[in-house]
């Protein structure tokens, strides 16, 4: 015997007050896999309206608060993360630094920034390096050691979270 869970949202409109219920109901027949399966989405849904979700801007591209570096454009900030852009304009060498793959700031900056997932990245930096033309920046653990190396160089660009500024980084582009 197969249960079915059916979810039923019922709207009550009253003269003072709106009334909105999700009832989930139970019933004996023979489950079909696609109305279970829309069943689940719907409830995945209505669940994930009611659980707060990061904003775009959590993200913030930073640069030593000593580096004479004002601001960077997504363009620019593409270009260095993928290995295009290796000099700031005044001539400096640029040295990008990742967080860790897995990592959820990394996963949010390359899907605002680069527009690619950690498995498109992976792809594109092993082609790159298997041609000889490219070397991926280099990976730190955390914020924190974005933050411990920033304060070693002007030259580094790295990405944190925006709860994480302090005086010891500036920011210099939020996408």
């Amino acid at each position: 015997m197969n249960l079915i869970y059916q979810a039923k949202l019922t709207t009550d409109v009253t003269a003072d007050k709106t009334h909105v219920a999700v009832c989930i109901c139970q019933s004996e027949g023979r489950a079909n896999r696609m109305q279970r399966f829309w069943t689940k989405v719907c409830l995945v849904f209505l669940l994930l309206l009611f659980v707060p979700m990061g904003s775009a801007s959590d993200i913030c591209v930073v640069v030593s608060a000593k580096s004479t570096i004002a601001a960077l454009d997504e363009q620019q900030v593409r270009d260095i993360f993928l290995g295009k852009l290796l000099e700031y304009p005044e001539g400096s060498k640029i040295i990008p630094i990742e967080q860790m793959d897995g990592s959820a700031q990394k996963e949010q900056f390359h899907a605002l920034v680069t527009k690619k997932s950690e498995h498109q990245l992976r792809a594109y930096w092993a082609k790159l390096v298997f041609s000889g033309k490219g070397i991926p920046p280099k990976e730190v653990p955390d914020a924190n050691a974005v933050k411990k190396l920033l304060t070693e160089s002007p030259n580094i660009v790295g990405y944190i979270n925006k709860d994480q500024i302090d005086a010891s980084v500036k920011v210099v582009f939020t996408p």
